[in-house]
C-alpha cells in the first residue's frame, strides 16, 4: 500500500494556505481512488 508521500506529488501533512479546505478534502478523496 503507497503512503500518501508516494502516491502525491506534494506531500499531505503540510498543505500549503491557499488551498481550501474544500479543495484539500477533494484532493484527499482523489487519491483515495487511487489505491
Amino acid at each position: 500500500m503507497l503512503t500518501g508521500a508516494q502516491m502525491a506529488p506534494v506531500p499531505y501533512a503540510p498543505f500549503p494556505r491557499r488551498i481550501s479546505p474544500r479543495c484539500r478534502l477533494q484532493l484527499i478523496l482523489q487519491h483515495q481512488h487511487l489505491t
